[in-house]
């Protein structure tokens, strides 16, 4: 017997003791002599015409007539009293009896009482369930231990599956199943028999909280069925008689089942009633913690903000609870003060030092300030002293990190990782079917969704993201209305999710469905204000809809919320964010002295686009196809030969703003470009600027000058962007955002931009531009030799990096904006 099952006996034999309607030792068909059989192995009781003398046996031999046939024997009695006895004084025969090992015992009552009763059903049962007894009670001569617990719980289920009614046999039974392990890691077979035999206990009438509580557990942990555990819990709180470790778990676990389903206030319910309503009543900690966390996950502010309160409620009550620092630091974390997370992280783990937990979330926090050095370092330790069954979550953190930094092999290589060394985890999952539909692995990232929906079925909030990585993956595949089908479901299930509905509602504003699009933006909007992401994109809804005026007070609006994010944390989303206000906004400020041309490609489909001029195809034909300009073919003759679409009218450079192409790379590996030209004559050559999509997915600007060919931009010094501490590249005394802007990993329509700098200083040198990407900067203030005019030319190309690819690129429209007062 194991000290776990020793020291679990002792607490549990006065419980099964008083359960017990009657001893062992007066159960109907075996005897009471029976009962004391039991003795120390190889102990000797003497007898013969003198009083008994027991002791432990010191001279060897197999039996007691070996033992007789010596002279003499010798014996130990308590106290290290030792004797040597003459076989003579022994009285024959039976005078010399070997005691019996426990397991003989059992084996000589099993072949007694168990093994000869086969008909009697009824008293098979009694004798199984006194069988059981025996083997589970404490005996003395084994020092308070048990003669055979492990063979117990066989005995008593054999007893119960005779005759359900024996209730006497149910305590027993549950205290036996609970010692066997935890109940999300019991093997399914004794699951199964567990849960069977709670069914007979209930249908036979006996009921108790311990066996509802226990039967919660394994239908909610180990079954993952959470409706069905729902009603257990309930009855253990229902029930006097559970304890309040029991009424405790019970609660906790039914407010978990209760979020899942979205039933927020049946949660709260469970707790609300027992928090007091002012400081310095009796509280109850716990139902005040689990509260603020039931609050925490509601995800509008609101509820964020009862959250905080009720943490530091919790905070007042047990200062040395430090969990609760944990809680605040996610709440500061999602509402993007970073820098308060990381002083929460840091409180916490002065209180415990090494928590892995912490330490990942703290790299996390770090990766999202925009140092990835620093967060390396940190995950690559607790990878390396943590134990390994505690790493899940910091290779899931590295995944992330790796995914930030655009290696979506290495990301997926480290989300593996973290599913193998926690095979039941779903975060990791989710976050590597979203690399492989970033890299366009279709059939992959279907699958692995597929696996994930059926392995988390009763989780709304993994239907939800699963919805959601299929609508991205229909997106990428061009089936919109599917996509949209897909959105609609994840919205749908998890409609209190401002991420999602944000995410879906700039989708849909990215697929013209304005009505849908400004329904769920203006929804997060009231339930989580102070986003940006979803106030630019009411502000384009409103752009769209031609309301200038308003859409500019909603980017003004996402401006003034992302400058108050220190310049070191303007990185990620939020650095991306705030370029697109002011982007947006500068755009708005040029509507009233701009004028523009665009081109949509309206007109048959056929090979002839008015008003350009098609040169060097490579194979590739440039046609027009359902008011689009299609690039499409084979590479043959150059491997990286370009396929040009030129402009045939020209642009006069003292009126030229900008120029936008809108393109999308249905297919293939291609590299698309937007390039703004002089005219090259036999007097000077000419110079240019471009804006390409290079093979390795990023967005990056050459020049052209009358003295070199095309090239990127030399780099003079490393640095950061003065207004928004971006880190960047310089060339001479201009910022160039240093690596270049992704391109999404998907076959949406993009747009790349020249544009005039926007700086006035800059601005008045007419050979310095910038470039953007869906209005993101690219570079600033680049200045361009020879690119001061007098007249410009434009060209549209495509390529690819060897011969025998094909690709594909559709242009939607090409625009050039002119300033109306210079004419």
């Amino acid at each position: 017997m194991t000290a776990l099952a020793q020291r679990s006996f002792r607490w549990l034999g006065p419980v099964l003791l008083a359960a017990a309607s009657a001893s062992a030792a007066q159960e109907e068909g075996i005897p009471q002599e029976e009962w004391t059989e039991i003795r120390r192995q190889d102990t000797v009781i003497l007898t013969g015409g003198r009083r008994p003398i027991e002791g432990i046996l010191l001279t060897p031999g197999e039996s007691a007539e070996d033992l007789l046939r010596m002279d003499s024997i010798e014996i130990e009695k308590p106290g290290r009293i030792r004797l040597r006895l003459s076989t003579a004084d022994i009285e024959k025969p039976g005078g010399l009896i070997l005691r019996q090992s426990a397991e003989k015992v059992y084996e000589n009552l099993r072949e007694r009482w168990l093994v000869k009763i086969v008909d009697d059903r009824g008293r098979r049962a009694r004798a199984e369930l006194a069988m059981a007894r025996w083997c589970y009670y404490p005996h003395r001569d084994l020092d308070g231990n048990p003669p055979a617990a492990d063979k117990a719980i066989d005995h008593f289920e054999n007893a119960v599956f005779l005759d359900p009614s024996l209730a006497e046999a149910y305590p027993y039974l549950i205290a036996l199943f609970s010692l066997q392990g935890p109940a999300d890691s019991a093997p399914l077979e004794a699951v199964n028999r567990e849960v069977e035999v709670y069914m007979l206990a209930r249908s036979a009438g006996y009921v108790h909280p311990a066996m509802d509580y226990r039967l919660g557990l394994l239908l909610v942990r180990r079954l993952d069925l959470a409706d069905a555990a729902a009603p257990r819990f309930e009855a253990v709180l229902a029930d006097e008689r559970s304890t309040p470790g029991q009424r405790r778990q019970a609660r906790n676990l039914l407010g978990e089942i209760y979020l899942a389903a979205g039933e927020h206030e049946k949660a709260l319910a469970l707790y609300a009633a027992q928090t007091p309503g002012a400081e310095g009543e009796s509280a109850d900690f716990e139902s005040i913690y689990q509260e603020g966390r039931i609050r925490m996950r509601m995800g509008d502010a609101a509820s964020r903000e009862q959250a905080r309160a009720l943490f530091a409620r919790a905070l007042a009550l047990q200062p040395d609870f430090a969990e609760v620092l944990l809680d605040l630091a996610a709440i500061e974390q999602v509402e993007g003060d970073l820098s308060a997370a990381a002083k929460r992280l840091d409180a916490f783990l002065a209180k415990r030092p090494g928590d892995v937990e912490a330490l990942v979330e703290s790299a996390l926090i770090l990766a999202l300030q925009g140092k990835p050095a620093a967060a390396r370092r940190i995950l690559d330790a607790v990878v390396a002293q943590a134990p390994a069954d505690s790493t899940a979550r910091a290779h899931l953190a590295l995944g992330f990190l790796k995914d930030l930094q655009g290696d979506l092999d290495g990301a997926r290589l480290s989300y593996q990782e973290a599913v193998k060394l926690d095979p039941g985890g779903v975060s990791a999952r989710l976050l590597e079917a979203a690399v492989l539909v970033r890299m366009k692995s279709w059939d992959a990232a279907r699958r692995a969704i597929q696996s994930i929906r059926a392995d988390f079925s009763a989780s709304r909030e993994v239907f939800a993201a699963c919805c959601r990585l299929l609508g991205a993956l229909e997106l990428g595949e061009g089936k919109k209305e599917r996509a949209e089908e897909w959105i609609e479901y994840a919205v749908t299930v998890h409609a209190r999710d401002p991420a999602l509905l944000e995410w879906a509602g700039l989708t849909f504003l990215s697929l013209g469905k304005l009505d849908r699009a400004a329904s769920l933006l203006e929804s997060v909007s009231k339930e989580s204000p102070g986003r940006p992401a979803t106030i630019n994109g009411l502000g384009y809804l409103h752009y769209q809809r031609g309301d200038i005026d308003e859409a500019g007070k909603l980017f003004a609006e996402a401006e003034k919320i992302l400058k108050r994010v220190p310049r070191g944390q303007r990185h990620g989303a939020s650095g991306l964010h705030l370029a697109y206000s002011q982007a947006s906004m500068e755009q708005i400020r040029d509507l009233k002295d701009l004028e523009v041309w665009i081109d949509e490609f309206e007109g048959a489909d056929g090979p002839e686009i008015d008003g350009w001029e098609k040169v060097d195809r490579f194979g590739v034909e440039v046609v027009r196809e359902k008011e689009r300009a299609v690039f499409r073919g084979v590479q043959k003759t150059a491997a990286d030969g370009e396929t040009a679409l030129v402009l045939m009218r020209r642009i006069e450079a003292r009126r030229f703003d900008r120029a936008s192409l809108r393109l999308r790379i249905a297919e293939g590996r291609a590299r698309p470009s937007l390039r703004l030209e002089t005219s090259a004559d036999a007097s000077r050559p000419s110079a240019g600027l471009m804006v390409y999509r290079d093979l390795d997915g990023l967005v990056k600007v050459q020049l052209k000058t009358a003295t070199t060919s095309w090239q990127e931009p030399e780099v003079t010094a490393e640095g950061e962007d003065e207004t928004d501490g971006t880190p960047t590249r310089r060339l001479q005394t201009r910022a160039v955002y240093g690596g270049g802007v992704p391109w999404p990993e998907d076959s949406q329509f993009h747009t790349m931009e020249i544009r005039r700098a926007s700086d006035p200083a800059a601005r008045a040198r007419s050979s310095v531009f910038d470039v953007l990407f869906d209005g993101l900067p690219v570079a600033k203030h680049i200045t361009v030799a020879g690119l001061a005019g007098p007249e410009y030319e434009v060209n549209i190309t495509g390529s690819t990096d060897a011969l025998g690819n094909a690709y594909t690129l559709e242009v939607e429209n090409f625009k050039v904006f002119r300033d109306a007062r210079s004419r």
